[in-house]
């Protein structure tokens, strides 16, 4: 696969996400939740690294049984969570979830419910998405030619756009979470407060 596919399998994973997780959460706190870091874009990014990841693993993964392919796939989409809280709160200084008050959590970042959704979904993708995603690939991508310049400058120019957006979306979230908190506690110490 090219540089070029793989970026938009990860905005239609990062779109999946972003509508699950929507879901979820809107039918949680019984009033609809934008989820996701980009509030203005239907995307979870963590959902499009889920996403790849689970395509990449399969390719690995093919010649094993199903099920040892499930359980591998759904311990490292567990193991993407814990790294990206860890990303989220030790690079962006934010807390995106947390799970602290769910019983057999990890730092809040992991825990044994999310683990057993993540195992659900990964057995969905095998048995449906997955090969309707190589027939789409077979379908779409074989038939044409990309020069590896040309697809590594698209993924190059892809993830400076994202890291310039990303930038500029925590810098708002940042002046509003202070703003928000500055109006509630008066002249008591500020807390950030962010959503999921």
């Amino acid at each position: 696969m090219t540089y070029t596919s793989y970026i938009v399998y990860f905005l239609l994973f990062s779109m999946i996400g972003w509508l699950l997780d929507s879901c979820y959460s809107s039918l949680e706190k019984k009033e609809f939740v934008n989820s996701g870091y980009f509030h203005e874009l239907p995307i979870c990014p963590m959902y499009g690294f889920g996403g790849v990841a689970l395509i990449l693993a399969m390719e690995y993964l093919e010649g094993y049984p199903m099920l040892v392919a499930i359980i591998i796939s759904a311990l490292m989409l567990t193991m993407i969570e814990y790294v990206g809280g860890i990303f989220c709160i030790t690079i962006m200084k934010e807390r995106l979830w947390d799970y602290r008050s769910h019983k057999w959590n990890i730092h809040g970042h992991i825990d044994a419910l999310h683990t057993l959704f993540w195992l659900l979904l990964t057995i969905v993708f095998y048995h449906y998405f997955y090969p309707t995603i190589r027939y789409i690939h077979v379908m779409t991508w074989s038939g044409r030619h990309i020069s590896p310049h040309t697809d590594a400058t698209i993924f190059f120019f892809f993830c400076f756009a994202a890291f310039i957006f990303t930038a500029k979306r925590r810098h708002v979230r940042l002046n509003r979470a202070i703003s928000a908190s500055s109006h509630a506690t008066g002249l008591r110490k500020i807390k950030r407060r962010y959503s999921r």
